[in-house]
């Protein structure tokens, strides 16, 4: 299909962007990897006059450790960056290994951390796990700079909290604790495809195998990716057994909210979830066990 003709921007400035995006309002759009938004060109799904490429603004990809138990990352940094980098690899190794599953080596050589998180398909892979590290998001805007925590970033089906003329800048992710177990898994329909069902959990427990602390997020099963705290409680404080970790499983299928597609049906997800909730736990336990 043949992309309906746009006026073509690459400002070198955040600055110069925001302004752009201010000056052409709805019929604008940002590209920064282009991975999700030139599908949708091609497919006459968009509409806009304007296209503003952030690639020349240098300053937007960088993957730094803050020396302060965090890493901060530019919102143009790669995923196959975010998957390789040392820094990742060593002190937060859940992001770099929940980056291995996104698409092909083509995709996570073009694709930016930046572009996924705010085109927010709520089966993205990286998603569940952003949740899952509480990430907090920077944002610039035409007359302030803004933080959000990842669970009020993500407000819908492809919709955040930014403002209409905002750009995502930075991504800082806490460091993993000494000693905590991580995993992300997914159902796809094939290798490098998004997931039907996603969950990514952060562990912690003590010698007695005593759970002090636990994150499971849920994707692709809902609006957004989410919590499920009810499963996090069934597990907080308790001595992990078969018994607590079903209990935990039955609390994420409870809270599952998928809907049926072409995919799946919603019943399938919901016993997804299940399999992939138990999955999870199990090899976060195992990596918590062994450091």
């Amino acid at each position: 299909m043949v992309i309906k003709a746009f006026e073509y921007y690459a400002p070198e400035s955040i600055k110069e962007a925001i302004d752009l995006l201010r000056q052409h309002g709805e019929k604008a759009k940002i590209l920064a990897g282009g991975q999700s938004l030139i599908p949708i060109m091609k497919l006459g799904l968009s509409d806009f006059d304007h296209l503003i490429d952030l690639k020349r603004i240098k300053d937007m990809n960088y993957i730094k450790d803050t020396g302060k138990d965090s890493i901060v990352i530019g919102a143009l940094a790669k995923h196959a960056e975010v998957e390789n980098a040392p820094i990742i690899v060593e002190k937060c190794p859940l992001l770099s290994e929940t980056a291995k599953l996104i698409g092909h080596p083509q995709i996570r050589n073009k694709g930016t951390i930046g572009g996924s998180i705010c085109h927010c398909d709520p089966s993205a892979d990286l998603l569940p796990t952003i949740v899952a590290l509480d990430a907090t998001l920077k944002v610039e805007g035409p007359t302030e700079s803004k933080s959000f925590g990842a669970e009020e970033f993500f407000k819908d089906v492809f919709t955040t909290a930014m403002g209409p003329n905002d750009i995502l800048t930075e991504i800082e992710v806490p460091v993993l604790p000494e000693g905590a177990g991580y995993a992300y898994q997914k159902l796809s329909m094939g290798a490098g495809d998004f997931a039907i069902v996603g969950v990514s959990t952060i562990i912690q427990v003590d010698s007695q195998r005593t759970c002090t602390s636990v994150r499971i997020v849920l994707g692709g099963v809902g609006e957004k990716p989410f919590r499920v705290r009810s499963a996090e409680e069934a597990l907080l404080g308790k001595r992990i057994t078969a018994e607590v970790v079903d209990e935990a499983v039955a609390h994420a299928v409870k809270e599952a909210r998928p809907i049926s597609d072409l995919k799946a049906s919603a019943q399938y997800k919901k016993l997804m979830v299940a399999t992939y909730t138990r999955r999870t736990l199990s090899a976060a336990l195992s990596i918590a066990q062994r450091t």
